[in-house]
């Protein structure tokens, strides 16, 4: 038992952890009924609290801002509070040489009332010329990447499949084009060390990082 407990004092001893800030832009389709497949943009600003412990990387990440770009008209936004009510996100990558490897990873949410709000799942604001109001979602995302390492950046390309399913609406014309989505999404990310950073001092107009335009075929 001592042996145990002084081989834990060691490991801690070794950690060391470090705020970096991230940039991640995501492409992909989603079909409409009647207007077919339309392109979709997510921009997601983090700030990221990184452990080091040999060749591994646990990123704790925080969202400091979701951006949905506008498809026909219709904006999607996620509020102040339904961003905070965000998981954390935890991700474990291994540094082999300058390559990051990491098993596929998953997040996400259910029918709870994530952002306790009185309804189920998370809220999401749609902005459309027809149909203004709320969204209620369910949420499971698979990320995998295929990055670089460096002693003060992480870059590299990221796949996620976003399945996505409608729990309600707060007007029944949100619902018409369908209750569930399942979307691939492929772009980049980058992370840099940054020391002072926090959502409360960044701005999304000030970012401080951006990541590179994705490869046009492939992913990870």
């Amino acid at each position: 038992m001592p042996l145990t407990l002084s081989l834990l004092v060691a490991l801690a001893a070794q950690t060391t952890t470090e705020t970096w800030v991230g940039h991640q832009v995501t492409y992909g389709e989603r079909r409409v009924p009647i207007l077919g497949a339309l392109a979709t943009r997510t921009d997601t600003f983090i700030v990221a609290r990184v452990r080091r412990f040999g060749d591994l990387l646990e990123l704790e990440q925080t969202a400091c801002a979701v951006t949905f770009a506008p498809v026909l008209g219709v904006d999607v936004a996620m509020p102040a509070r339904s961003l905070a009510a965000l998981p954390t996100s935890r991700l474990l990558w291994r540094v082999v040489g300058e390559r990051l490897e990491a098993a596929p990873t998953w997040s996400g949410w259910g029918s709870e009332d994530l952002d306790g709000d009185g309804n189920p799942g998370l809220t999401i604001l749609v902005d459309a010329p027809m149909c203004d109001g709320e969204i209620y979602v369910a949420n499971a995302t698979t990320t995998r990447i295929d990055g670089r390492a460096t002693a003060t950046e992480l870059r590299g390309q990221i796949e996620v499949r976003v399945q996505q399913e409608v729990l309600g609406a707060s007007s029944a014309c949100l619902t018409w084009g369908g209750r569930e989505t399942d979307e691939v999404q492929r772009g980049s990310f980058v992370f840099q060390r940054a020391p002072e950073a926090s959502c409360a001092r960044l701005s999304v107009a000030r970012w401080p990082v951006r990541a590179d335009a994705p490869a046009a075929q492939g992913g990870p």
